[in-house]
């Protein structure tokens, strides 16, 4: 189980994560908390693991945060994992959404100041 916390700021939300993060948590998460985000998204994976989460739970993700999303066409949604296994999963995640043709920008990184440089 892991810690997920939401700090809104101006014009993003950063999404910390701390421990092993199961399917259903972030999931969770997302239907719980993206309707009320307008702005940029910043997940901070650097103190979590991606657990088990399966390539495949990652092909029907866009569909939860589709479902989940306020109006918030143009925004990015930048990632940040240094280690390897999760890393290699979210730039999968970046090429299913550039696939399926989401309305936001995504990108992976492996520290917060490249992926805060972006979104900026």
């Amino acid at each position: 189980m892991a810690d997920i916390t939401v700090e809104k700021l101006a014009d993003f939300a950063v999404f910390r994560v701390t421990g092993i993060l199961a399917f259903d948590e972030l999931a969770d998460t997302i239907r719980e908390v993206y309707p009320q985000l307008t702005g940029h998204i910043l997940w901070d994976l650097t103190s979590a693991s991606l657990g088990d989460i399966t390539q495949e739970q990652f092909n029907i993700l866009p569909g939860i945060v589709k479902e989940s999303m306020a109006e918030r066409v143009g925004s990015k949604n930048a990632y940040v994992s240094p280690h390897d296994r999760d890393y290699d999963l979210l730039r999968m995640y970046e090429m299913i959404t550039r696939f399926k043709c989401m309305p936001y920008e995504s990108s992976v990184y492996r520290n917060i100041d490249d992926a805060l440089n972006w979104l900026r």
